[in-house]
C-alpha cells in the first residue's frame, strides 16, 4: 500500500516537473555591468532589443547574446524593452536595469566621448588633442605653402577666386556710385525728397539698435494667490485659495506649487509630467486576407463554347466563363486574347479563335487583416500630482491623472484645467497600420494587398476585389504572365515594423484592452497647465516644530545639456517624521524625513560640466546646510542630429550640443606633464613631416601607387601571357601541319 502511494506522489511530482519546465520562457535577460544577457531556448531566433530611442537587432543561433549599449544610454537607470516572435505572435518584456559607470563603458580610442570627458581617460584626450593639430597644422601647410604639384592650382584658384570677388565689388561700387551721382543730379524737388526718405529708412533699418532680449524658462508664468479668514468661538479659519499657471516640458519636467502662510510653509504641490501620449482615432481603409495569385487559361475554337458572337469583345474584367469554372469561385479578373483557328489549331472553322483566362487571388490562411490609419491623434498628457501636508496627518497624497485640452480634472484641493500644448513635426504619424485585431504593425502605403475587401465580413466570405499588375501576353494555345504577389502575412510578422517601436521622434505601442494606437512623444513638447488649489486651515491647530534635519554630503551624476539632465540621491535623517525644504541656489524641493533616513531623488538640469552646490535644509526655523557636487558627462553625437536630418524630425535635444570647453581645458592643463611631453612629440612629428614629406613623402606615395597598380595588373599581365602562349602554342601546330602537307605534296 505504501508503495503505491510512493509511486502516486512521485507521478505527481513528474507532472508538476513537467508543466513547470512547459512554462520556462523561451527568451529571458538580465542586466549587467557590461550590458543586457539575453538568453533563449530557441536556435535561430531573431529578437529585438531597444532602450529610450536605439533599438537592434540580433540574428543569432547564440543561447546566449550580450547587448551593448552607447554610455549615456546608460548613464542612467534605463528602461529596456526585448520583442522577439514567438508561434506567429510577438512577445515582449520590458526591465528596468541600474545605471552603468560612464568611464567604464567608452567603447572607442579617438572620440568626442573621451575629448570631451577628459575626466575619464586624461591620456586620452590629450593624445586626441595632439592627432587633432598634427592635422590641422599639415593641412594648412601642405595647401599654402608647400611647393608641391598640388599646392601650386589650390593658391592659383584661391588667388583666382580673390580677382573675381574683387571685380565684382569694384564693378558694383562702381555703378552704385554713378546711380548715385545721377540721382543727385536731378532738379526734381519731389523726387528728391522721395530719395531722402528712402535713404532715411533705409539706414533706420540697417543700422544695429540699442536692443537688449532676454530669454529665461519660467516655470510659474501667473500666479494669484487671496487667503481669506473668519473668527469664531472655535478660532481663526483661513480659506486660501490659489490659481497658479505652469509651463511644463519635457526639458522641465517638474514644478513645485508652495502655499505659505505668515512666511510659513503649509502645503506643498509638486506636478511631474510624465510624458505626452498620443490616441489614434482610426479609420479603416479596407480588410484583407494572405492570398496567392493564380491564372486559370482555356483555349476555345471558333464557334465553340464561350467563343461566340464577337467572340473577346464581349469579355470584360468580370465576365464569368464557364471554361473557367474553377476560378470564378475566388475574385479575378477575367480576361481575352484573339487566338489561332483553323486546321493548324486543331479547330473546323477557318476563323480566329479565343483564348480565355483568368487572374485569381487563392487566400491562404483563415486570419483576416485591417489596414487603417489615424485621421485625428487626441492629446493626453500624464501628471504625478502630489500633494504634502505638513500639519495633518497622512498628509501626502499622489495621484497620476490623465488629462486632455481644456477638461477640467477635479482632485482633493486640486483643479487642473490643460489650456494647450505644442508638438513638433512628426510626420511618421501619418502612417497606414495593420492589424490582426490583437497585434499591429506598420504597413507600407506604397504597397497594395491582392485582396481588397470592404468589411470583415465580406473579407471571411471572400467577397473582394483583386488588386494586381499582371502583365499577360499570349504564348499559342497558352497565357503567361507576371505577377507580383503582396505576401501579407511576411510584411505583417516583420519585427522591425510591429508594435512597439521606439524612434527618435515617437514611441508607438498598442493599448492592451483594445488594441489601439498610442504614440508618446519624448521631446519638444510643451503644456501649459492652470491649477486652482483651495485649503482650509485650522489656525488653532497650526502648531509649527522646529525639529532638526540633517543630509550627508551627496554625489552628482548625469550628464549637462542634455534632455536626461543630472540628478543626485539623498537621505535625510531627523527626529520624527515630517518633511524638510531643501533650497539650492534657484532649485528647491521638499523631502521626508524620519529616523530611518528615506531616500529621496533630486532632479536638475545644468550647462556645465563642474557642479558644486551649497544647499540647506530647513525643518521648521532650523537650517542645515550640505553640499551636492560632482563632474556631469557630455553626451552629444552628430550622428543623432544627422539621422534627425535625414527622417524629417528636427528637435530640441536632437540638435549639437556644445560641450564645456573650460572643463577640457582645465583637466587637461592638471596634467601638465603629459601635455608638455606631447607638445614635444607633436613638434618633432611636424618638424619630421616639414624635412621628408617634400621629397621622402612623394617616393612613398608614389612607391605606394605603383606597389597598387603592380598588385592590381599582376593577374592583367598573367593572363596576357596565357593568351600569347596558347597563340604561339596554336600557330606552331599549324605551321608543323602545313609543313607536312608540303612534304606530302
Amino acid at each position: 500500500m505504501a508503495r503505491r502511494w510512493f509511486l502516486f506522489y512521485l507521478m505527481l511530482v513528474y507532472w508538476i516537473g513537467v508543466g513547470a519546465k512547459a512554462n520556462v520562457p523561451t527568451m529571458q535577460m538580465f542586466c549587467t555591468d557590461k550590458g543586457v544577457l539575453v538568453t533563449t531556448t530557441q536556435n535561430n531566433v531573431t529578437f529585438e532589443i531597444c532602450t529610450d530611442n536605439l533599438c537592434k537587432r540580433y540574428d543569432s543561433g547564440k543561447p546566449t547574446v550580450l547587448a551593448t549599449f552607447p554610455p549615456e544610454y546608460t548613464l542612467q537607470d534605463y528602461r529596456v524593452t526585448l520583442k522577439w516572435n514567438r508561434e506567429r505572435e510577438t512577445a515582449t518584456m520590458e526591465t528596468v536595469c541600474k545605471a552603468l559607470d560612464f568611464c567604464e563603458n567608452v567603447d572607442c580610442w579617438l572620440c568626442a566621448q573621451v575629448l570631451f570627458n577628459p575626466e575619464c581617460w586624461p591620456i586620452g584626450a590629450i593624445a586626441t588633442v595632439m592627432i587633432i593639430l598634427y592635422f590641422f597644422v599639415a593641412t594648412c601647410y601642405l595647401l599654402l605653402y608647400v611647393p608641391m604639384t598640388i599646392g601650386k592650382p589650390i593658391r592659383l584658384l584661391l588667388y583666382g577666386i580673390h580677382l573675381l570677388l574683387a571685380f565684382i565689388v569694384v564693378r558694383t561700387g562702381w555703378r552704385l556710385i554713378k546711380l548715385i551721382r545721377n540721382m543727385a543730379n536731378r532738379r526734381d524737388h519731389i523726387r528728391r525728397r522721395r530719395m531722402l526718405i528712402a535713404l532715411a529708412i533705409l539706414f533706420y533699418l540697417t543700422t544695429p539698435l540699442p536692443y537688449e532680449v532676454t530669454a529665461c524658462q519660467q516655470v510659474d508664468v501667473f500666479e494669484h494667490q487671496s487667503t481669506v479668514c473668519s473668527l469664531s468661538k472655535k478660532g481663526q479659519t483661513c480659506n486660501i485659495t490659489t490659481t497658479e499657471l505652469l509651463k511644463l516640458n519635457t526639458f522641465k519636467r517638474e514644478a513645485c506649487l508652495r502655499v505659505l502662510y505668515n512666511s510659513t510653509l503649509v502645503s506643498n504641490v509638486k506636478v511631474r509630467w510624465e510624458g505626452l501620449y498620443l490616441n489614434c482615432e482610426q479609420e479603416m481603409l479596407y480588410f484583407t486576407r494572405p492570398a496567392l495569385l493564380k491564372v486559370l487559361d482555356s483555349k476555345r475554337c471558333p464557334h465553340m463554347g464561350s467563343c461566340t458572337g464577337e467572340k473577346c469583345a464581349n469579355i470584360n474584367s468580370t465576365t464569368l466563363i464557364p471554361e473557367l469554372k474553377e476560378a470564378n469561385r475566388y475574385p479575378g479578373r477575367t480576361g481575352c486574347f484573339e487566338s489561332c483557328g483553323g486546321f493548324g489549331c486543331d479547330c473546323f472553322y477557318l476563323s480566329s479563335g479565343c483564348l480565355f483566362y483568368r487572374i485569381f487571388a487563392v487566400p491562404t490562411t483563415t486570419t483576416v487583416y485591417g489596414i487603417f490609419r489615424c485621421t485625428r491623434w487626441s492629446q493626453q498628457v500624464k501628471l504625478e500630482v502630489t500633494v504634502e501636508n505638513f500639519h495633518y496627518e497622512k498628509g501626502k497624497q499622489q495621484h497620476n491623472v490623465m488629462i486632455k485640452p481644456n477638461i477640467p480634472v477635479q482632485l482633493p484641493a486640486i483643479r487642473l484645467t490643460m489650456t494647450s500644448v505644442s508638438l513638433p513635426p512628426t510626420p511618421l504619424l501619418h502612417s497606414h497600420f495593420i492589424t490582426n485585431g490583437q497585434e499591429t504593425s506598420i504597413w507600407d502605403r506604397d504597397k497594395i494587398p491582392n485582396l481588397i475587401c470592404a468589411s470583415q465580413k465580406d473579407a471571411v466570405q471572400s467577397n473582394c476585389s483583386i488588386a494586381e499588375d499582371c502583365r499577360c501576353a499570349p504564348a499559342e494555345s497558352k497565357i503567361k504572365c507576371e505577377c507580383s504577389t503582396i505576401n501579407v502575412e511576411e510584411e505583417f510578422n516583420h519585427l522591425e515594423a510591429k508594435l512597439p517601436i521606439k524612434s527618435a521622434a515617437w514611441e508607438l505601442a498598442t493599448r492592451k484592452k483594445d488594441n489601439k494606437v498610442i504614440a508618446k512623444i519624448p521631446d519638444m513638447v510643451s503644456a501649459d497647465i492652470t491649477i486652482n488649489f483651495r485649503s482650509t486651515l485650522d489656525i488653532v491647530s497650526l502648531i509649527i516644530y522646529d525639529d532638526h534635519c540633517t543630509v550627508e554630503n551627496a554625489v552628482l551624476h548625469g550628464c549637462y545639456r542634455c534632455s536626461q539632465g543630472a540628478q543626485s540621491t539623498i537621505r535625510c535623517t531627523s527626529d520624527r517624521d515630517t518633511l524638510g525644504e531643501i533650497l539650492c541656489g534657484q532649485d528647491s524641493f521638499v523631502v521626508p524625513c524620519s529616523q530611518q533616513s528615506p531616500e529621496s531623488l533630486l532632479r536638475f538640469n545644468f550647462d556645465t560640466a563642474r557642479q558644486l552646490l551649497k544647499c540647506t535644509i530647513s525643518c521648521g526655523s532650523i537650517t542645515n546646510s550640505f553640499v551636492i557636487t560632482g563632474v556631469l558627462k557630455y553626451t552629444g553625437r552628430l550622428s543623432i542630429v544627422f539621422a534627425s536630418m535625414l527622417e524629417g524630425n528636427s528637435t530640441t535635444y536632437n540638435t549639437f550640443q556644445w560641450p564645456d570647453i573650460s572643463h577640457v581645458v582645465d583637466v587637461i592643463l592638471n596634467w601638465y606633464k603629459t601635455l608638455l611631453f606631447g607638445l614635444a612629440v607633436l613638434a618633432l612629428v611636424l618638424l619630421l613631416s616639414y624635412i621628408y614629406l617634400p621629397t621622402v613623402g612623394l617616393r612613398m606615395c608614389r612607391l605606394l601607387t605603383q606597389s597598387v597598380l603592380t598588385l592590381l595588373g599582376c593577374p592583367l599581365k598573367v593572363m596576357v601571357h596565357l593568351l600569347r602562349k596558347l597563340r604561339g602554342h596554336r600557330q606552331g601546330q599549324h605551321n608543323s601541319l602545313r609543313g607536312k602537307h608540303e612534304k606530302v605534296f
